[in-house]
């Protein structure tokens, strides 16, 4: 059976493709200047961004997809900075784990990238080349995931669902707006 696909469902993976185009990014400019080690990171924590903003027919709000890039890059500079002591490392993990956990309790915007936070932390931890200070690999990291944040605030809402349309209610007063219910399940 052949799919048939839909103006939606091009414009989707349009808009995939460019975020994930925008992946590889940080390693070219990187690679290009000669810090390969550093491009990794950014591109990395580019890449976790995508993982933790991955829905194509919604768009989160620019300061939620700035945050989830800040708290990626404040974990990876801690698992990074842990990396040479074992018991900040174990502290550290302790602390993002309890972290994530409890985001994931709580819900909302920044569960995702909570999760992927967390990762960040610990692949951070085993990910420093030789030479690479914490700082360079955090800031390399960060740097990712801001560019990344900035791509998918750009390529904007994908084709999913639209608001509700309105229809105009007449009654005694001036007329109000109320948005249509929906029978379907």
């Amino acid at each position: 059976m052949i799919a048939r696909l839909s103006r939606s469902d091009g414009l989707r993976g349009a808009v995939a493709a460019v975020r994930a185009a925008a992946v590889v990014v940080p390693l070219a400019v990187l690679a290009g200047v000669g810090r390969l080690d550093l491009g990794a990171a950014g591109s990395f924590g580019a890449y976790l961004m995508v993982a933790a903003f991955s829905s194509l027919s919604s768009r989160p709000h620019v300061p939620v997809l700035f945050a989830g890039a800040v708290e990626l890059g404040v974990w990876s500079a801690a698992g990074a900075l842990a990396a040479p002591n074992p018991w900040a490392l174990a502290a550290g993990t302790a602390v993002v784990a309890s972290v994530q956990g409890l985001w994931e309790v709580a819900g909302g915007p920044l569960r995702m990238a909570s999760a992927m936070s967390a990762l960040a932390f610990l692949l951070a931890s085993i990910n420093l080349s030789p030479g690479t200070r914490w700082w360079e690999y955090a800031v390399g990291f960060a740097t990712g995931a801001l560019w990344q944040a900035a791509v998918i605030a750009l390529t904007g809402r994908g084709p999913g669902r639209r608001p509700p349309p309105v229809r105009r209610v007449r009654g005694p007063g001036p007329a109000r707006a109320r948005p249509m219910r929906s029978h379907s399940r």
